[in-house]
């Protein structure tokens, strides 16, 4: 049926058209215009889109897709590269492959049945899902030296990066890891160039010695360089250590005699310490609070007017350590105005002290030779009457006593820069 027809049976009976085609159309095309223009417009990108995308193959690469190797059969690894990749092209829906990455390509190579060492080279399977297929792939193969398992022992070191807070009194002491040796394996021909394991330490400028947790171990060769090889493993997966790092503090203190009988002041005493300053470190706890580093007992009853030269040890305080210096001094020292006199001093049975009841004591001499030392103008002024003597008479017995002790000691208290020589001050005495 012709068009003019079918408009022809629109009309009525009455004569009068029932439906006005050119007004219809005339009101179609010129009502809500805009709209209708956007609606043909979008309409028309969906239909390029879905042409282009759905009905269209596209190819996309992927780079750097690593490829994982089968586990051997017969004991042998891989101790060739660490890490194998290929750049692959695969084609498909434009919308698949722009959902895809690197983790949804399958790159291989088969090693299971291998049972030689040496070198040989391998093909690279490549494959994807269904959705998309390979066009292309490179490289298509890789060199791979295949050898037996091993296993060694190796030692642990330790090193840092970072230092303390206080570089002129602060330093990096004693680190200690948890453990001294690992075992590690892998094929022979690598773990046997393998030197040592080492816990580098990130230390952060520190201010006090601290204790890290789960320090990283990496292995290296003898000439120091690291060895990054993923087919070499620690046993029992005992790749960190815990790491013990001791700060050490470092001051310079002067050196000071310290005497046994303090009888001289430090003005009657005349002192040259080698080295006057020493260098010392330890545990910040130890160190903060010292201020001088003293010698040890230095009797200065051997000393006289003249030069003595000797040498005395350094006391040591707990904990801390000399730097670049002996554990000892050298002294010249000698006593201002030192003058030595002996004095005749008489004695009498009154001196005798617990005589024995009902005994009586007789000394055999009618007094004793006595050396006084110290400074000029106090010994000088001495006389016999300073001093008192003292037998202990319990220790007598019938008879004679030959060389009983005589005990002296001055009167008065106030004999600082004065002292009796520690001769032997003996007499006779006869009991009866």
């Amino acid at each position: 049926m012709k068009l003019f027809d079918i408009i022809k049976n629109l009309k009525g009976e009455s004569g009068e058209e029932s439906f006005d085609l050119k007004r219809s159309l005339k009101k179609a095309l010129t009502t809500n215009v805009t709209a209708k223009l956007l609606c043909i417009f979008a309409a028309l990108c969906l239909w390029f889109y879905v042409m282009g995308t759905e009905g269209t193959t596209f190819e996309r690469t992927f780079k750097g897709v690593e490829v994982s190797f089968s586990k051997n059969v017969n004991g042998l690894q891989i101790l060739s590269s660490d890490r194998v990749t290929v750049d692959v092209v695969l084609s498909g829906k434009r919308s698949v492959l722009n959902r895809m990455d690197a983790s949804d390509i399958n790159a291989s190579v088969d090693i299971s049945n291998i049972s030689k060492t040496g070198t040989d080279t391998f093909a690279i399977k490549v494959s994807t899902s269904n959705d998309t297929s390979v066009e292309s792939f490179s490289p298509r193969s890789v060199e791979l030296h295949l050898d037996e398992p091993f296993s060694r022992t190796v030692s642990v070191e330790t090193d840092y990066r970072g230092g303390t807070s206080d570089s002129e009194l602060l330093t990096i002491g004693k680190i200690t890891p948890s453990k001294r040796n690992v075992v590690i394996s892998g094929p022979k021909d690598s773990v046997s160039k393998v030197a040592y394991a080492k816990a580098m330490v990130e230390l952060n400028f520190i201010s006090h010695s601290v204790y890290i947790e789960n320090v990283p171990l990496d292995l290296y060769d003898e000439d120091g360089n690291r060895i990054d090889n993923h087919f070499i493993e620690i046993a029992n997966g005992e790749d960190t250590v815990d790491v013990d790092v001791d700060v050490h503090m470092r001051k310079e203190l002067p050196v000071v005699p310290v005497f046994l009988h303090g009888i001289y002041s430090d003005e009657n005493i005349s002192m040259k310490l080698v080295p006057e300053k020493v260098i010392v470190k330890g545990e910040i706890s130890a160190v903060k609070d010292l201020t001088q580093i003293e010698t040890d007992l230095i009797d200065e009853k051997e000393l006289d007017g003249k030069s003595n030269k000797f040498k005395i040890g350094l006391s040591k305080p707990a904990n801390v350590l000399f730097v670049g210096a002996d554990e000892e001094c050298s002294v010249d020292a000698y006593i201002k105005d030192f003058e030595q006199k002996t004095l005749y001093i008489p004695i009498g049975p009154e001196i005798i002290k617990n005589t024995p009841e009902g005994k009586t004591a007789q000394i055999h001499e009618d007094g004793i030779v006595v050396t006084i030392c110290g400074i000029s103008p106090l010994v000088s002024k001495v006389a016999p009457a300073d001093f008192s003597l003292e037998i202990h008479g319990e220790v007598l017995n019938n008879g004679i006593n030959s060389d009983i002790p005589v005990y002296i000691d001055f009167i008065n208290e106030d004999t600082a820069d004065l002292y009796i020589s520690e001769h032997s001050y003996t007499v006779d005495i006869e009991l009866k």
